[in-house]
């Protein structure tokens, strides 16, 4: 006759494997504040570059300007830039609107 006592033994927690139970909440802790204080001061430097600030202007009015990469939303006059490198911010300019805050808020 077969007899069991005991179950068998449980698998370790995360915390007895090395991993102290404080560390993904302070990972998190550590990414929301390093969020918050990057987006403290977003609106600080203006419009940064008004160079690159008038490219995305452009390809928010116009998706050949968009696609082109052009400083006017005619498309006369381009980038010192490959298109792609500008599409990023003329997206972003065509969801949110042009300002130095745009991603975050929006200004009026």
């Amino acid at each position: 006759m077969i007899t069991v006592t005991s179950a068998p033994p449980a698998a370790a927690e995360p915390a007895q494997r090395g991993r102290p139970r404080w560390a993904r909440p302070a990972l998190f802790a550590l990414l929301t504040a390093t969020a918050v204080l990057y987006i403290w001061g977003l609106g600080a430097s203006g419009w940064a570059n008004a160079y690159y600030s008038a490219a995305a202007q452009a390809a928010s009015a116009s998706w050949k300007a968009l696609f082109f990469g052009s400083f006017d939303a005619a498309g006369a006059i381009t980038v010192d830039k490959t298109p792609a490198s500008l599409w990023i911010m003329g997206l972003s300019a065509r969801l949110f609107g042009v300002s130095s805050g745009a991603s975050w808020c929006r200004r009026r």
